[in-house]
């Protein structure tokens, strides 16, 4: 359960950086979360697809 909550509290934090992050850039606040939000995914996605793909005999980098 700890893992799921971590993985939502992440998700809504990025949502907010995306939100703020337009201050800066001045872009659409849509587009600036949404950005933030697949980079932020596909970050988290790594750690799970390398454990699949590598499983546990690969060294640790």
């Amino acid at each position: 359960m700890a893992h799921a909550e971590s993985i939502i509290i992440t998700i809504v934090f990025l949502f907010i950086l995306g939100f703020f992050k337009t201050r800066i850039t001045k872009v659409h606040w849509l587009k600036s979360v949404m950005e933030t939000l697949m980079i932020g995914v596909m970050s988290i996605l790594v750690g799970p697809v390398r454990f699949i793909r590598c499983g546990l005999s690969c060294d640790a980098v």
